[in-house]
């Protein structure tokens, strides 16, 4: 008797069976945008979840910003307090665990495909791959291995790299290397990257960047 109730309750109100998680070699990401209709910037954080409604993990609070792990496809997602939407989305390419303040981990690295043609299907994904596809950096910054606080870009050299478009950040723990025209910044450790941030592109304006330093995902706001 249950079974043919709840037949008749899915006939009348329509039954919809969970999202499965997805494969995400099959997966092509892109910059600036993300994931096509999945996971993708602007998307707010209720269609976010109902994308990916049992891929996603709850919410973690961190100093006023509240994020989402989507596992299967390596990500983190940081919510904005004021409106909900995804500003950036942070692909990670190899296990991530952040454990302080609040433990957030990921075993799951994202192996698919950064157009144009960058395939993460193996590990390692090099500097020169992602120049390759993407283009040399317009400026180079090295930072020495005991900086003092003159060794750090100034503001001026930090807009000059801004409208230039891009820069690769050499710092002694972790190398990052920034589009801000299309809206894609890399992650290296040991000269593979560890992690990409897709945004917003910022061409034709200047906006505030986190500086990158080991452990967090650099950000262009």
């Amino acid at each position: 008797m249950r079974i043919w109730i709840m037949a008749g309750i899915c006939f009348v109100f329509g039954c919809s069976h969970p999202r499965q998680p997805v494969d995400s070699r099959s997966i092509v990401i892109y910059p600036g945008r993300g994931v096509p209709d999945l996971c993708e910037v602007g998307m707010s954080l209720s269609a976010l979840r109902k994308k990916n409604a049992t891929t996603t993990h709850g919410s973690y609070k961190i100093n006023g910003m509240r994020f989402i792990l989507v596992p299967s496809l390596g990500a983190v997602v940081p919510i904005e307090k004021r409106d909900k939407s995804v500003r950036s989305i942070t692909f990670n390419t190899a296990p991530f665990d952040n454990p302080e303040p609040v433990r957030m981990k990921l075993d799951t690295p994202f192996r698919g495909t950064l157009e144009p043609g960058v395939s993460f299907a193996e590990m390692d994904v090099d500097v020169d791959e992602v120049t390759k596809a993407l283009g040399e950096p317009a400026h180079t910054f090295v930072l020495p291995s005991s900086p003092q606080p003159e060794d750090y870009p100034t503001p001026q050299y930090i807009e000059e790299v801004q409208a230039a478009g891009s820069w690769f950040y050499r710092h002694p723990s972790i190398d990052t290397l920034m589009y801000f025209h299309r809206g894609i910044t890399f992650s290296f450790k040991s000269n593979s990257v560890m992690r990409f941030t897709v945004s917003e592109p910022t061409e034709g304006r200047t906006t505030a960047f986190t500086v990158p330093s080991e452990g967090a995902p650099s950000s262009v706001q």
